[in-house]
This record gives structure tokens, sequence and C-alpha cells, in this order.
């Protein structure tokens, strides 16, 4: 018998058994499946939401089984910006980004919301990302048994590319004249899938060149990757030094050609040891005794590098090179070191401005930048004095006395209004007031005089030299005028006051003769005084002063003894005035009838009166009648007038038995000898030069010497 014959039967007793019903090798059943999405798939942005998907299990056997879930191609996706990881094992959320995950499942139990996530960066690739899910039966512990899914992820496209000089590389360069300089770009694709970029450059003129080197006008690069490219700029033959170009050079995506991106290139024609100087403070401020800073930018025009000086050179105030400030310094600090080509924006200068400096000042000031005996560069920067700006104006006279708000012109008469509103510097520097001037109402057809602007030292004020003259038909109408004052070193400090223009009538105020005295000649208050001096025949050389006063009160029908009070001082000097020739001849004249109104002694000729608006002490020269005068104070008109009815002087009639009643006068043929116009003495209202005035005529028109303003005597 062949000794193989038992093996071989052996062996083929085995195969029958396995092949026997109940004998088989155990098998593992259980499905796993998508869930949400149905399909497994989810789009995403780069660097955009995540996205979560879900799978679900069920285990087919008889028995509790543990699982185990993997997803075997997680490091390729990280690598193409796709983070993924297991988030749910469909009853809890779990911790951290774990790539497994085990669980117990019962017999003949499904577990849904297995989730999936998925993040992705900025740097996700463009297209379709499959991710492979795999789950083991722990329990039965045999790969063939596992089973398999796989989920797709699709990132959009994004395009985009940067450009910019390659390491060690500056975007300013220097060329000698004639000669080339190159610049090494580098080109990223910023974009998450492949792209070829279109280069080209713009800019160059005058003789200049610029071109790509190698015909590099395009390049193809994958995503996120970088390439270099060289461009090449030559100074023409007849460039001159300091002589620049700024060319721009742009790469543009064959893509998406809308997406571009540029770069300015600029060359200098080299200098050695030349240096480019920029403000980057053109104007400083501060107050005065205050420190400004002034920044600059000094750029290295020389391939090596240099060590630089900042200083000053000419300086001065306004607009008038001569004119150099004083009290003011300067010194320079900050970085002193560049390298070639280099720049800095830290370069700069302290100007200390002088303690007494005037608000509004503005020094000019010439700032250099040299290296050893190179190339001078120079600049201009400016330094203003700012201030606590306050300008004030008040309706008042000098030293705050108050001042009225409403005046009386007659027409074709200027009005100024130097002494009523004054412009006050409150701040604790100087400034300069501007003035303007308006009419609210009316005002039509009038002249307005504004005067320049009026410098003010500290707590200093000036009258307001603001004119105004109505026209000749203006009689009777009214006029209100706004005065503005303006700080120019704050135009928001100022004030504004408002003045009313009130026109005479042809039948307002004056006599015959109008004398115009002092500036206040334009102030009327509503009273009138008539003062007459009257020779009765047959009495003697004795005078009888009267009274009328024109005035609401006297309107009104009261009593006018109540207001000659005010005149009670003028009895005595008019006495006096009188003479022993009057006195002698009351001593032999009979006894006349008592006057009616004011006492004698009122003889024509000079007087003293008092003003009934301020008091003031007035006297009257002047023999004249009818005569008008003004107070210089407060302007109030007074009328010094014959009394109607008297009669020239007359030889005195023989003497009665009987003291006679006084005989009616008759109306004086001709004026008074004592009464002839004769020289006066005038004060300008506008300059208050004094001026004598000879001739007698009247009415008369004269003109100010000094400053032309028309005075009318009548």
């Amino acid at each position: 018998m062949d000794v193989w014959e038992p093996l071989s039967m052996r062996w083929l007793a085995i195969a029958l058994l396995l092949l026997l019903p109940g004998v088989q090798a155990a098998q593992s059943d259980f499905e796993f499946q998508l869930e949400t999405p149905a399909n497994g798939e989810a789009d995403v942005d780069p660097g955009g939401d995540w996205a979560n998907l879900t799978v679900e299990l069920e285990n087919l056997n008889s028995d509790q089984r543990r699982f185990k879930l993997t997803i075997p191609n997680a490091d390729a996706l990280s690598d193409n910006g796709l983070e993924v990881w297991w988030s749910s094992d469909g009853n809890n959320d779990l911790g951290g980004q774990s790539r497994s995950l085990e669980f117990n499942l019962p017999s003949n139990e499904l577990r849904s919301g297995i989730k999936v996530s998925v993040e992705p960066r900025t740097s996700a690739l463009y297209g379709s990302h499959a991710i492979e899910l795999n789950c083991h039966d722990l329990t039965e512990d045999d790969p063939d048994e596992d089973r398999q899914l796989q989920l797709q992820i699709d990132v959009s496209r994004m395009v985009d590319v940067a450009l910019t000089p390659a390491e060690g590389v500056a975007s300013n360069g220097s060329a000698e004249i004639g000669e080339a300089t190159t610049y090494q770009l580098k080109v990223t694709n910023s974009g998450n899938s492949q792209d070829t970029f279109d280069l080209e450059i713009d800019g160059a003129s005058g003789g200049w060149e610029a071109e790509m080197v190698n015909d590099d006008d395009e390049i193809n690069l994958d995503a996120h990757a970088s390439g270099y490219v060289t461009v090449e700029v030559t100074a023409p033959s007849d460039a001159s030094y300091s002589e620049t170009l700024t060319v721009q050079v742009t790469a543009r995506s064959q893509l998406q050609g809308t997406v571009s991106t540029q770069l300015e290139l600029t060359t200098h024609v080299r200098v050695f040891q030349g240096l480019l100087l920029e403000p980057l403070t053109a104007l400083g401020a501060g107050g005065p005794g205050d420190s400004v800073v002034l920044k600059f930018r000094v750029t290295n025009k020389w391939s090596e590098d240099v060590d630089f000086q900042l200083a000053r050179g000419a300086w001065y105030m306004g607009d008038t090179p001569e004119n150099t400030p004083s009290g003011w310094t300067f010194s320079a600090g900050g970085d002193t070191m560049l390298e070639g080509y280099g720049s800095t924006e830290n370069a700069r200068a302290t100007v200390t401005i002088a303690s007494g400096a005037d608000a509004g000042d503005v020094v000019t000031i010439e700032v250099t930048v040299q290296v050893g005996d190179g190339e001078l560069a120079q600049t201009t920067v400016q330094v203003q004095v700012e201030g606590d700006y306050d300008i004030q104006l008040a309706n008042e006279k000098e030293g705050g006395l108050p001042a009225p708000a409403s005046f009386n012109v007659d027409a074709e008469q200027q009005l100024t209004f130097a002494t009523y509103v004054q412009v006050k510097n409150r701040a604790s520097v100087s400034d300069t007031a501007l003035i303007t001037a308006e009419f609210t109402a009316g005002g039509q057809g009038w002249t307005l005089d504004i005067p320049e602007d009026i410098f003010l030292a500290s707590e200093g004020e000036k009258g307001v030299l603001v004119a105004v003259r109505p026209p000749a038909e203006s009689q009777g109408t009214m006029a209100t005028l706004e005065i503005t004052a303006t700080s120019v070193g704050d135009s928001s400090s100022s004030q504004s006051v408002s003045l009313t223009i009130h026109v005479n009538s042809l039948s307002d105020g004056g006599g015959s003769q109008t004398e115009n005295l002092g500036q206040d000649k334009q102030l009327p208050v509503p009273i009138e005084i008539l003062v007459g001096t009257v020779l009765l025949i047959g009495l003697g050389v004795s005078s009888v002063f009267y009274l009328q006063q024109r005035s609401r009160k006297v309107a009104s029908g009261e009593d006018q003894a109540a207001y000659s009070d005010e005149w009670g001082a003028m009895g005595e000097d008019a006495a006096n005035a009188a003479g022993p020739a009057a006195a002698a001849a009351q001593t032999t004249m009979p006894a006349a009838a008592p006057p009616a109104v004011p006492p004698p002694g009122a003889a024509a000729g000079p007087v003293t009166v008092a003003c009934p608006g301020c008091q003031t002490q007035l006297q009257i020269a002047d023999t004249q009648r009818p005569l008008t005068v003004k107070c210089p104070t407060c302007a109030t008109p007074l009328t010094l007038q014959a009394q109607p009815g008297a009669a020239p002087p007359a030889a005195p009639p023989p003497p009665p038995a009987a003291p006679p009643a006084a005989p009616p006068a008759a109306p004086p043929a001709t004026p008074p000898a004592a009464a002839a116009a004769g020289p006066v003495t005038v004060a300008c209202p506008s300059c208050q030069t004094q001026m004598k005035i000879a001739d007698t005529r009247r009415p008369l028109t004269v003109a100010c010497p000094s400053c032309q303003t028309q005075l009318k005597l009548t």
C-alpha cells in the first residue's frame, strides 16, 4: 500500500467536514451606510464654514459587537487643506478632533447620527476630495469583514496673486547715467488652483527703458506656489543727478482677468552721498513757549550706508525773509544713519516758540540734510502760533462806559461809531480782529465804510471805525446795522452788536445856525432847549431869559416850570454878563411890570449853560442868534435864539408921572447888533481835530483838513 494514501484520505475527510452544515467558519454581519446628505457630498469654501456629514451602523449579529470607525486618508486630506475628524458617535458629541472612534453596539441595533466634520483651511485646494471611512468589527477582528464608505467634499475655486520684491531686494533702486539696474520680483499664486500670470510694465518715458528680463512676461504656478521674475530699468544717457523714474509692474491671472496686483519700482539716478528729504509734518502749531516736533522722511540715493545731518537753513516770520524770529530755537534729533538705498521716517527737529510770540504768527523754516560734503537736500516747513483766542465786541465807550445803541443823523451826514463800539482781545496772546458789517434792515443806498483788520495785543481794546452815510432820499427812514468782530487766529471766536440809525426828516431838530462840537454830535436826545434874549424898548438894557422844553412831558401839557430847575445855575453868570450899565439903568428907570417868564439878566452875548442830558457846563461865546449847538459829551442839541417879537434897542422915553404899562413889542426888522455871525472853533467829529472857522456866512459846509469829514454850520 502506498505510504501517501493514508495522508490523502485524512485531508479528504477534513475537507468533507468543513462542508457539512454547522461547521462553517464564523462571519460578522453588519451594515455601514450613508445617512445625510444621502449622496455623501458637501461643498465648502477655502477658509469658510465647516461641513458636517453623518453615517449609520446596524449590528445584524445575534450578539453584541464592538466596532471601530476610522478615516484612513485623513493625513492626505490635511495636506490639501482639509481637516477631517469624528465629532459624534451618534449618542454623544466628542471633544477634540479624533480620527478614530470605538463603541459597543447591541445585537440587531441601528446607530445613526455618527458625524464626520470637515474644516476647510484657507489653503484648501480647489476640486473634489474623497473622504474614506472604514468600519471594523473588533469582536470578530477579521479585516476581511471590514466595511468601507466614501464621502466627497468639493472645494470652490479662489483666484488671487501677490507681487513683491524678492527677499533682500528694495523697491527703490539706483542706476548710473546710461546704465541699468535690475529688480528681482516674487510672484505668488495665492489662489487654490494652478494658474498662469501675465506680467506687464508701464511708466517708462523720457528716454528711460523698462522690460522683463529673458522675456519673463508670464509665469505658471501651482496653487500657493511662488516663482521669480526680473525687471531691468535703464537710465537715459542724458539723465541728470537726482532724476527718478517710477514704473508699475502688474501681474494678472489668466484664469480670471479681473484679478491682478501691482508693484511700483522707483529708480534714482545714483548720486554719491545723495539724499532725498520730504516733510512728514509740513505745518506744526503750538502756543507761546511750546515745543513743536517736526518729522521728516530721509532716503539714501547711494548704494552704501551713510551718516547724515539734519540742520536749519534760513527762517523768517511771515513772508519777509529778512524778518528773522526772535526767541525761537531749532534742534535736530532722531535717526541719522541710513543703509544703502534705505529710508527713515524718524528724522525730526524740535522748534521752541518764543514765549512772547503773538497768536497767528507763522515762521517759515528751511530744513536741510546732508552727508559730509555731498549733495544738500532741502525742504520748507512752517510753524504757526496758536493761543486761547477770545475776541469780544461791545456796544460801549472806552473804559467800559455805557454807550447808546440808537442814533439820529441827518441825510448825507457821516456817522462814525468808533466812540460807541469797542473791540477787545481778552486772550493771553495777541490777535487780529476781522471787522465786518452789514445792514440787517434798511440801509439801501447807504455808504458803509469798514476798517482794515485791527491788531490787538493781549487785553488790548480799540474803537471800531465803522462809518455810515445815508443818502439824501433817506430822510425819515431807519436802518439796523450789525457789526461783527472775528478772531483771525480762531474763526470760531467772534461777537456782534446791532445798532439802529434814524434819519431825521426835514422837520426834525435844528435852528438856522448849527455848530458840530466833537464826535458825539450825532447822538441826540428828545429834549430841545430854546434860550432867548430880549431887549425891551423903554425898559433899558435889561434882558429876559426864557426856557422852553419840548419833550413828551411838555407835549402832554404838564407844567413847564417843573423842568426849569435844570437851568437855575445860569442866573448868576447871566447877570454878571449884563454889565454895570444895565444895573445903573435899572436904578433910574421906573419899575416895569414883572415879567411872566424867566428872570432878567440873560443879556445877549457869551453865556454858560448846563447840558440837560449830562449836566456838562457849556461856555457859548458866539453871539449869533438864533444858534444851535450840540453837547460834546452826549450830543444833546441846544438852540439859543432871539425871543419872538423883540425889537432893536431904542432911546428911552421921557419919565412918566406914573409907571405906564410896557407897550407891545414889534417884530424886529433886522437881527440885533450883538447877534452878528463871527469866528467859531469846532472839533471834527471823526478825528477831533480843532478847526477855527473864520467865515461868517451861514449856512456853511467845511471839510476837516485831516480826515475830510464834512461839517455843516447853518
